[in-house]
């Protein structure tokens, strides 16, 4: 596909692309238009501007009389990839804390990381930041091990069976990563509970679900990220990010209330 020179940044713009690839697809013809207008669904995906603008465009001309100037035979969704971006910001505004805490600024100073103080869309923020996370997670989560397991080296671990693994492994995550072992440290008295524990394991969760995320994505698994859906959901609304909230929303509404099985 050829480069055009069209700012996307408003409802016209976006008009002007959809002419642009129609042409470039030779889609531009009376026949081809009328061909797609009444037996096509094309499922356009860009980042959440480009599906908040076409949207848009498909309410300001839904009342015309040409299926194919309806843009009924055009589904906008977000590109997933920056909706993980998105969920990066959140996870670094949740949990960047202070060098005196168990957050990603401590983190970020133990490791010698420079540069990801504040959330950047531009640059290799995302790249430096993700990259620096899977760092925490590992180093989170070897420590469980240890813990768990009672051995003195990860090393030690290969004298154990596959079944004991497994075992030690959900029990980690039940333990010291779900929000069942949230739940159980809230039921206990004020004067009891653990705040330390309890922010690391909520810490813990949110990591797994962001890695969940991340593979499921590489591999194209799309049930994997569906089942994500709604507590990608709450984190949006709990993070007053307005716009990926009406994202995943009009994404759920169509799985479940308006695609037909072919389209899901």
């Amino acid at each position: 596909m050829r480069t055009a020179k069209i700012d996307e940044a408003f409802h016209e713009g976006n008009r002007q692309w959809l002419d642009e690839w129609s042409c470039q697809l030779g889609l531009d013809t009376d026949e081809e238009r009328e061909r797609t207008g009444q037996n096509w669904i094309v499922v356009w995906s860009g980042d959440q501007l480009t599906a908040s603008r076409l949207r848009g465009l498909k309410m300001f001309r839904s009342m015309d009389n040409i299926p194919h100037e309806q843009l009924s035979w055009m589904e906008p969704i977000f590109g997933w990839f920056h909706l993980q971006m998105a969920f990066a910001a959140s996870l670094h505004k949740q949990y960047y804390g202070t060098k005196a805490g168990i957050g990603f600024s401590r983190a970020f100073e133990l490791l010698g990381k420079k540069g990801l103080s504040s959330a950047k869309v531009k640059g290799n923020w995302f790249h430096d930041f993700e990259e620096t996370l899977k760092e925490i997670v590992m180093a989170h989560f070897l420590c469980t091990w240890l813990e768990v397991t009672g051995v003195s080296s990860v090393g030690d671990l290969r004298s154990k069976s596959p079944d004991e693994l497994q075992e030690f492994a959900e029990k980690i995550v039940l333990e010291f990563a779900s929000t069942a072992a949230l739940e159980d440290l809230s039921r206990q008295p004020p004067s009891k509970r653990d705040e330390l524990q309890q922010q690391a394991i909520q810490l813990n969760r949110d990591l797994l679900e962001y890695l969940e995320l991340d593979d499921a994505i590489k591999q194209g698994h799309i049930s994997r990220m569906e089942d994500l859906l709604p507590s990608l959901l709450y984190r949006f609304q709990g993070g007053n990010n307005k716009l990926y909230v009406i994202e995943v929303m009009e994404l759920l509404q169509k799985l479940h209330r308006e695609w037909i099985h072919e389209v899901r």
